[in-house]
């Protein structure tokens, strides 16, 4: 009895190694057996068990990650093609690794607690962004002119634009009456008493025929506005002879201006005509007009310069 027990130990041990053998004998020959395939010649995995060797793999632990050299003994999973010395539950190789994301749940909860690659934020989650907006100005806002560094300075040195002229006709024709030469609109309350306009005109005359010259003012820009001056009438001209006038207009109020001037035709000076000062009515609450006109008896009188400025 004393001798069996030893035997039978001695048995078992061998019996083992035997079969770890003959395991590692099965392996090697699967291995040597194996069909030879290329990364695109793969049978669709589906039959589990089954190994094959793959010719041209990019890295041994894929086995569908082709355009290498290398040669992987591959196993069928039943579901994909894996390395045949592969630990179940081993590392994958990113783009050969199937299965449903919530079952990985070491991953799945990292990406859990992340943000969405769209989303919101409100205005509190972002550090002090509701303390620097409340130091800004809104997109749509006034400065007074105090607010901008030498602006009012700057102004102060500039003219004021309150006049826009132009110059309907600049010729006077025979036989048509008075015509409009020239007329600024004056901007609605951009006046005060005592404001000056100098008004002026130069032409000449085409041939014999005399000349009368008015500046009106009031709300039309026509020759239908108030009268505020007139000069005689003219000697006869002669052919190219000159003529014009120079007069100031001067704001007595918000409702009247009043204009004195001198005329020349040829070498004569016409002044206005004699009579007690008077006044034109005009609106400076709205826009207004300073006209100058003309009459010509015979040919024609062409303006070749005209001007109505602020002095």
């Amino acid at each position: 009895m004393r001798l069996l027990l030893p035997i039978l130990i001695l048995a078992t041990a061998v019996h083992g190694q035997i079969n770890r053998r003959l395991a590692t004998f099965d392996d090697e020959i699967v291995k040597v057996v194996s069909p030879v395939f290329t990364v695109a010649e793969l049978p669709t995995p589906g039959q589990a068990g089954r190994v094959v060797t793959v010719t041209d793999v990019l890295v041994t632990t894929s086995c569908t990650t082709g355009g290498g050299t290398k040669r992987v003994q591959c196993t069928d999973t039943g579901t994909a093609w894996v390395p045949f010395d592969s630990p179940a539950g081993g590392s994958g190789v990113w783009g050969a690794i199937t299965g449903t994301l919530s079952s990985q749940t070491d991953l799945a909860n990292a990406l859990n607690g992340k943000a969405a690659s769209s989303h919101n934020h409100a205005e509190s989650e972002v550090t002090n962004l509701t303390t620097d907006l409340a130091g800004k100005a809104a997109a749509s806002h006034a400065h007074p002119i105090s607010d901008v560094t030498n602006l009012q300075t700057t102004l102060a040195g500039k003219k004021k634009l309150i006049a826009v002229c132009t110059m309907p006709a600049a010729v006077a024709t025979s036989g048509t009456g008075e015509t409009l030469l020239y007329k600024c609109a004056i901007a609605a309350n951009s006046v005060a008493t005592g404001d000056t306009f100098r008004v002026r005109v130069v032409g000449n005359s085409s041939s014999t025929g005399t000349l009368i010259f008015r500046v009106r003012a009031g709300a039309n820009g026509t020759t239908s506005d108030n009268q505020a001056w007139i000069s005689t009438t003219s000697a006869a001209q002669v052919a190219n002879a000159w003529a014009g006038f120079e007069a100031l207009v001067t704001v007595r109020s918000a409702t009247s201006v009043q204009a004195v001037g001198v005329a020349t035709a040829g070498a004569v000076v016409l002044p206005q005509l004699i009579g007690a000062p008077a006044t034109a009515a005009i609106a400076s609450t709205a826009t207004w007009y300073i006209d100058i006109d003309a009459t010509c008896s015979s040919g024609t009188f062409t303006a070749q310069v005209a001007a109505i400025e602020n002095i």
